[in-house]
């Protein structure tokens, strides 16, 4: 029996099929039939990604929603990596521990409340005068708004005049709502200061209390000897180098505090401790908190002193010494076991300052510290440590 003769090959099939020949060389033929199509594409990848994109959503938004609830607990846990190595100085000398972590609690507690008394109620007389000041500063400098007034009038000039030429709009009503005042913000930042300072403190005192039963009771969840290893090689550096840092980064304030305060006194600026302690705190935040100390004493010190002169000398010097502080002295002191990448501090100023407001941006840098020395310990996430040091 004769066969019929086979359709012709389509021309769109015979040059798909010379493609893949040429493509696949001396090869076998691919059989085209087995070829992926686009509607078939494995989508387990995009899945993935997917998921990964809502867990962090949802890590995002469980940090700034939980903030009055985080922020304690850092603040507490990192305090206590501070102390501890005090603790267990004591208990050298023969102190048991217990009265130790008393002694150090108390000490650490009564330090903060004297600061506190002392400089609260000048600090807020201060704050009550920032818009009384920053009035009689944009007086003192009306010569230069004026100029900066002049150029934006003739902007809106030149933006009236081509609304004219295509036919005047009607202006939409705007309605504009009264700004929160400044006392209310500062009493409402204030409760909620205390609330968190409160059980910070209530915190800190348990994870003092607690000494190694807590640490040994984490450790023993572990499975095998090497993680157990490897938990306490994290949590010993984690509380040597943390506390080596925290105190010398605050040493290195409170001197960069007394010479401003001391830079402040001879310019004539009022209050010279106190902004010299604000820019010893300051301090603990890089780049925003020179910035905004900066600021401040400028717009205090033009609104203060007659002499206009004189008056801006007051932020250059805070701008100088807070430079040589930054650029010269730490790098010299710390030097490079502490150093970390600037890039990623700024990111992480930003970051928790975004997340958790202003106490974010002064614990941005000791959680990018203990996150850098945790990341040195681990061998799969050595290199995010890499890229976290300068």
């Amino acid at each position: 029996m004769i066969e019929p003769p086979a359709a012709p090959e389509p021309r769109r099939e015979r040059r798909g099929a010379r493609i893949i020949q040429r493509l696949v060389g001396d090869a076998e033929p691919a059989d085209t039939a087995q070829l992926p199509r686009a509607d078939l594409v494995n989508t387990g990848g995009v899945t993935a990604v997917a998921l990964v994109g809502l867990l962090v959503l949802g890590v995002l938004y469980t940090l700034y929603f939980a903030r009055t609830l985080l922020v304690p607990i850092v603040a507490a846990v990192l305090l206590g990596f501070l102390l501890k190595p005090l603790i267990r100085l004591l208990h050298t000398f023969g102190i048991p521990e217990m009265l130790g972590t008393v002694v150090v609690f108390l000490t650490f507690i009564l330090t903060v409340g004297v600061s506190a008394y002392l400089l609260v109620p000048p600090a807020s007389r201060m704050l009550s005068r920032l818009p009384e000041d920053a009035v009689q500063a944009e007086v003192r400098l009306r010569g230069i708004t004026q100029r900066v007034g002049e150029m934006r009038q003739a902007v809106d000039e030149v933006a009236s005049v081509s609304t004219g030429a295509s036919g005047e709009a009607a202006q939409p009503e705007v309605v504009r709502l009264a700004p929160e005042l400044l006392s209310d913000r500062i009493i409402g930042g204030a409760q909620t200061l205390v609330i968190g300072s409160v059980a910070a403190a209530f915190l800190l005192f348990l994870f003092l209390a607690s000494g190694q039963t807590f640490l040994r009771r984490t450790i023993a969840m572990l499975p095998t000897l090497d993680q157990q290893k490897r938990l306490v090689r994290i949590i010993q550096s984690i509380e040597r180098d943390l506390s080596v840092y925290m105190v010398t980064t605050s040493i290195i304030n409170a001197v960069l505090g007394t010479a401003v305060g001391f830079a402040l006194f001879l310019i004539g600026v009022p209050n010279p401790v106190l902004w010299g302690v604000a820019a010893a705190a300051l301090n603990f935040v890089p780049y925003v908190g020179g910035i905004v100390g900066s600021l401040m004493i400028g717009l205090v010190a033009v609104a203060s002193i007659d002499d206009l002169g004189r008056a801006l000398l007051a932020p250059v010097a805070y701008l100088v010494l807070s430079g040589l502080e930054a650029y010269v002295i730490t790098p010299q002191i710390i030097g490079a076991r502490f150093s970390i990448n600037p890039v990623a501090v700024f990111v992480a100023v930003a970051f928790w300052g975004w997340i958790w407001g202003i106490p974010g941006a002064f614990l941005a840098v000791p959680i990018l510290t203990a996150t850098s020395i945790v990341c040195a310990n681990i061998e799969t996430l050595r290199p995010i440590a890499t890229i976290l040091r300068a």
